[in-house]
């Protein structure tokens, strides 16, 4: 599985854009986001044609980014505007790429691939973001694994009892499990529900009063090519989901490269609104959860799974690996279809 350009991408959060630039590799290319005067986002490509210096080196200035060399101004079309100090014209074919790019839900979201078909209805639903009923606490990490591997953790929600136990506790056996996998359109999701069980050490004081048991779900939804949505919570045995305590986790992820990814990723909760402790706790759960838990795990699977195919070991699979295994399956034939509509006729 390599990319696939014909799709939205996280590049970065609404709010790292200020007065200076972001410099990102996205899909192995480098890129450079801004804002200009008038706060609209633009995203270009990273490398002056220009004997080939980073632009990342260089400084944003009121008409665009200024590359360090030489001193070429590049707008937000990516087109030269000209040179900085010097009344050299410049040809207005010299120019880096620039790239679609949409600010929606908090996110810059950027498209690679062909830019006639970069339609910004298509990116899911991740209003809750910016839903002012909600308190969102995120951030943006880089794990040096494949995207497809962190995909295939975040969607295997069976592996939180045994790697996360230190973030959540240990978890105690439900009355029951219902468990649903399923696809519909192009999105998988994946739901638990946990039975009448004692609250995860996280969620014992979410409902009002100290619950001895509570109904404890967690649900993910996928969109290609690496979108995911959770929303995890508990409420009182056999009440409704709807009203419980619950949050909506974010995770988004962007390549980098074949073997690093850059992972968004924000808890965005509907109590205790106004509780930095709170605020706090979901802060270092994330850096728990993320760099000391899941971290390691796909970083090691990336290690060695080159190791095992070499090997000759063929990867086995669970039950619980099912919706992951969808959304591997509907991510491939969307890069297989892209390949063969690039390849020449005749």
């Amino acid at each position: 599985m390599a990319f696939l350009f014909n799709a939205w991408y996280a590049a970065a959060w609404a709010d790292e854009l200020g007065n200076d630039m972001v410099e990102r590799m996205l899909l192995e290319r480098p890129l450079i986001c801004f804002r200009d005067d008038n706060g609209k986002a633009s995203v270009i490509g990273g490398i002056c044609p220009h004997r080939f210096a980073p632009l990342s080196l260089g400084c944003k200035v009121s008409s665009g980014i200024q590359c360090k060399y030489h001193g070429l101004i590049f707008n937000g079309d990516g087109i030269c505007i000209g040179q900085a100090g010097s009344k050299e014209k410049i040809s207005s074919a010299v120019k880096v790429p620039s790239y679609p790019c949409v600010e929606k839900h908090g996110v810059i979201w950027v498209w690679m691939g062909e830019r006639e078909l970069a339609d910004p209805g298509c990116i899911p639903d991740f209003s809750y973001l910016e839903d002012p009923n909600r308190k969102t606490v995120k951030g943006v990490t880089k794990l040096a694994a494949n995207f497809h591997i962190i995909s295939d953790n975040l969607l295997d929600l069976g592996h939180a009892q045994y790697v996360h136990k230190d973030s959540l506790g240990e978890m105690s056996p439900p009355q029951s499990i219902t468990h649903d996998s399923s696809e519909r359109d192009g999105t998988v999701t994946d739901l638990r529900i946990y039975h009448c069980m004692k609250p995860p050490r996280f969620w014992a004081d979410a409902l009002p009063g100290r619950r001895s048991h509570v109904d404890f779900w967690l649900e993910m939804r996928w969109d290609q090519p690496s979108m995911m949505r959770n929303h995890v919570g508990v409420s009182l045995p056999g009440e409704s989901l709807d009203h419980g305590a619950e949050h909506f986790g974010t995770h988004l992820l962007t390549p980098e490269t074949e073997t690093s990814t850059h992972y968004f990723f924000g808890s965005s909760r509907n109590y205790a609104q106004s509780n930095p402790d709170i605020d706090e706790a979901w802060r270092q759960w994330q850096h728990q959860a993320f760099d000391l838990e899941d971290g390691p795990i796909c970083r090691a699977v990336q290690q060695m799974t080159p190791i095992a195919k070499s090997l000759g070991m063929r990867e086995m699979l669970l039950q619980s690996d099912k919706s992951a295994v969808m959304a591997a399956r509907i991510l491939q034939k969307a890069i297989d279809q892209e390949r063969r509509a690039m390849e020449p006729t005749g």
